[in-house]
């Protein structure tokens, strides 16, 4: 062996040079194998990322799309903002930014149908899109149907997610021990499904369902904290609407929408209808018609008792009307400051058939509507018939319905 090569081995392997060569070796290979994942576990990341960025940008989407359709409701700003925090607190507690499960049971006060619809589609998409509750679909349950409270377990049935309740006023008709059994029944479905399950209580007031809660201050908590107050649509929205239906089906010239303004703005105010019940019927009459239909302007007060002299007889029935027409405008010209007591206007005609007595009823109505003592220029006829069921317990809910109406007109005639 060569003294040189000999040396060589010695330093060589006292300062480990050839172990190191080795080592190094060893570690670039490791390296250059590592180069090889670093792609893919970087390409697996970016997959991830775009992922979840779809996914964000599919929510936001369809955030857009709730909050537009809450902008478009005939609703209290208050209420629409308030169906926006709720909104997007579905939304944060499927994405676990809030943990605390709130069950949203809320009332809704309107009689717009399209509105009533159009909340509950709303709230059932945010429930099933955002997992909130268990997947399931509307249902809607009037009181008048419900005559044993276990029927009210049906709407809490497995395929159903937002049960909605309506028709409080039927509860008048029923003794005091079902109400209470009823509201029992209502608190302990709330709280057996109370992360599964929206409910939903309907009434065109809020005082009626206030009065049903007296003495239920957990019930009447759990459903006022969220509150939806319906508004009627003005006069401008209800002719654009009527024009853009209308315009689907002919062609609607200039002429024609002066005159269908001038009807909306004055008999729209003072229809009992509801928005859509209104927009639907006066569009249907147009369309049929290719005409705004005539409407009857308000009378003064001299034509209409120039209409109740037309009649023969009856002298204590004028004098008496007239009698009450300048006690009502005293009354209206004092603003109060004139202590007067209220007025009863309860009356009943009596005589034979054909001696007008649903003649005067009209011209009452006409008087009190004049003086604006009613809102309306409206009277409601029935007869026995639509007051008295066939059936023992439903004369009650049928005569209430009248009532109901009639109070919602002002004056009733039967």
């Amino acid at each position: 062996m060569d003294k040189n090569d000999f040396l060589k081995g010695i330093y060589d392997d006292f300062f480990g040079i050839n172990k190191l060569s080795k080592d190094n070796q060893e570690l670039a290979k490791e390296i250059e194998e590592l180069n090889k994942e670093f792609p893919k576990i970087e390409a697996k990341s970016n997959e991830d990322t775009e992922k979840n960025k779809e996914e964000k940008d599919e929510k936001d989407e369809k955030m857009k799309n709730i909050f537009d359709r809450i902008d478009n409701l005939y609703i209290e700003e208050k209420s629409k903002d308030l169906l926006k925090k709720i909104s997007e607190y579905i939304r944060k507690y499927n994405e676990k930014i809030e943990n605390k499960y709130i069950s949203f049971d809320m009332c809704i006060y309107t009689n717009n149908k399209e509105t009533i619809e159009e909340i509950t589609t709303i709230l059932n998409e945010l429930l099933n899109y955002f997992s909130y509750t268990k997947q399931g679909k509307i249902v809607e349950t009037s009181l008048y149907n419900i005559e044993k409270v276990e029927q009210l377990d049906e709407a809490y049935s497995t395929q159903n997610n937002v049960i909605l309740l309506k028709d409080f006023e039927a509860l008048n008709n029923k003794e005091q021990s079902f109400k209470e059994k009823f509201l029992y029944k209502l608190d302990d479905n709330t709280n057996k499904f109370a992360n599964q399950k929206l409910t939903i209580l309907l009434s065109k007031n809020k005082e009626m369902l206030e009065e049903l809660f007296i003495g239920n201050d957990l019930l009447k908590n759990k459903f006022f904290d969220f509150e939806i107050i319906g508004i009627n649509p003005d006069v401008q929205d209800v002719y654009e609407e009527v024009v853009k239906k209308v315009s689907e089906n002919m062609e609607i010239s200039e002429e024609l929408q002066i005159k269908l303004l001038d009807y909306i703005s004055t008999t729209y105010p003072n229809s009992s209808l509801s928005f859509p019940h209104y927009r639907d019927e006066l569009t249907e009459k147009i369309i049929f018609n290719k005409e705004v239909p005539e409407y009857e302007k308000d009378k003064t007060m001299d034509e209409i008792f120039a209409e109740l002299n037309e009649l023969v007889g009856l002298e204590k029935v004028k004098t008496m009307l007239k009698d009450l027409v300048s006690l009502i405008e005293l009354k209206n010209k004092t603003e109060g400051s004139l202590k007067i007591k209220n007025i009863n206007l309860h009356m009943v005609f009596l005589g034979n058939p054909g001696t007008g007595k649903t003649t005067v009823a009209r011209i009452v109505a006409q008087i009190l509507y004049n003086l604006k003592y009613v809102k309306q220029n409206k009277l409601i006829e029935v007869s026995s018939k639509d007051l008295v069921a066939e059936y023992v317990g439903q004369t009650a809910p049928k005569t209430m319905a009248v009532i109901e109406k009639a109070i919602r007109r002002s004056s009733i005639c039967r």
